[in-house]
Order: C-alpha cells, then structure tokens, then sequence
C-alpha cells in the first residue's frame, strides 16, 4: 500500500507540474508565457535537492508534452534529457558552488543547450526527411526570452529558498549551535 500511495502521489506530481506548463504557456501574457515550468521544477530538484531522480520524472513530463506540440515526435524529449544531465554534470564537475551567480548561469547554459539541441534536430530531420517550418527571427527572440525568465525565475527560487526557508529550518539552526 505504501508504494501504491507513493506511486499515486508522483503521477499526481506530474501531472500538476505538466498542467502548471500548459497553464502558464496559454494564459499569461506574452513574455511571461515563454516561461519553461517542467525545465524549471526538474532543474529545481538537481539544484537544491540533488536528485537524479528528476531525470527519471522527465520521461512522462517529456511525452505529456510530446503530444501537445507541433515539432517532430521525441525532439523535446531527447533535448529536454540531454539539458538535464548536461545539467547534472555541470552542477557536479563545473558548478559546483551553490551561489546566485552560479544559479542563473547554470539554468541559462542548461535551457540554451536545451533549445539549441531542439534546433539542432529540427535541422537535421529538416535535412533528412520533411519540412518542419520554423520563424528563426521569432524562434531566437522567443529562446532569448525564455532563457531569461526561467533563469530569473530560477534564482528567486533560489532566493526563497536560502533567505526564508533555509533560516527557519530547526536542522539549520542547531547545526550553528543556537
């Protein structure tokens, strides 16, 4: 029963965060909507609570979003999968201290590698098979955009995070010998 509960509570969690994305991608206004909420909570948790698990909860995330966009079926998974673990790596090898800084840069390298894995596939199947139709100067304003606010989002995270909930943590404080 135990893992039934906890089986149901992670298919609840994906499919809140996937309605999160499609809410946010169809109902604010237009910088805001290019905001990437299911790149934002997946990275979330490699960041602050690293857990690869998160790369694991991409695959539903992934294909919920598949068949809710026009591009070619698998190229958002694979980028979407390719950006996590460039993520993961970055956070382990690269970045590996947990400063505002290193947050935001962090998020926009791992979005730009997302997007420009995107593109990247698109060019090829676009090479290779059919026709995808694709605004270019529309589709790096529209990157820009969204690498900037998911970013900037990501670091108020960050700042919540470590200013309100990390101070008022009880671990937190007995480390320090209050």
């Amino acid at each position: 029963m135990k893992y039934f509960l906890k089986a149901l509570a992670i298919i609840i969690l994906i499919f809140t965060i996937f309605v999160l994305h499609i809410g946010v991608a169809n109902t604010l206004p237009y910088p805001f909507n290019n905001i990437n909420v299911i790149f934002l909570i997946l990275a979330w948790q490699i960041f602050f609570n690293n857990r690869p698990r998160a790369i694991w909860y991409m695959l539903p995330l992934a294909f919920l979003m598949e068949l809710f966009t026009s591009a070619p079926f698998g190229i958002n998974s694979i980028s979407l999968f390719v950006s996590l673990i460039s993520t993961k790596w970055l956070l382990d090898n690269l970045f590996t201290n947990r400063s505002v800084y290193i947050v935001f840069l962090s998020s926009a390298v791992s979005l730009a590698i997302y997007r420009l894995v995107f593109i990247t596939l698109i060019y090829f199947i676009n090479f290779f098979f059919y026709h995808v139709k694709i605004g270019v100067s529309k589709f790096f304003l529209d990157v820009g955009v969204e690498i900037l606010f998911t970013s900037i989002l990501m670091t108020g995270f960050y700042f919540i995070h470590f200013f309100f909930i990390k101070k008022f943590n009880p671990k937190y404080l007995s480390d320090r010998h209050i």
